[in-house]
């Protein structure tokens, strides 16, 4: 699968949808995507757009951390919309999806 990230403005908030798996290989373009948002949105909002990401492991986990964090330090925000499968499964996991804004998950408490 191909991974592709673009950045998008909608309603005075920057968008970062992303297509295909964040892994190792793809986590370090993520994270220079996720920079260019920070400084594109300044004190405004980011959304990550996880809709068409099928694969996540703890790279893309720490990249959208970076990103959250970055946000943070600028006095913006990082949220994250569309996660489903394996990436929903892996925030789930690791306790997250609660700090990026994403609705509880049946079966996962917290």
């Amino acid at each position: 699968m191909v991974f592709d990230v673009t950045l998008t403005t909608d309603g005075g908030q920057v968008v970062v949808v992303v297509v295909g798996d964040i892994d190792v290989l793809s986590a370090g373009v993520l994270r220079e995507a996720l920079a260019k948002a920070v400084r594109s949105a300044g004190t405004g909002a980011i959304v990550v757009d996880l809709s068409d990401v099928g694969f996540m492991d703890s790279s893309g986990v720490q990249a959208l951390l970076d990103g959250y964090h970055s946000a943070m330090v600028a006095g913006g925000t990082l949220s994250v919309r569309g996660a489903r499968g394996t990436a929903e499964r892996v925030l789930n996991i690791v306790g997250l999806a609660r700090l990026f804004g994403l609705p509880p998950s049946p079966g996962f408490a917290g």
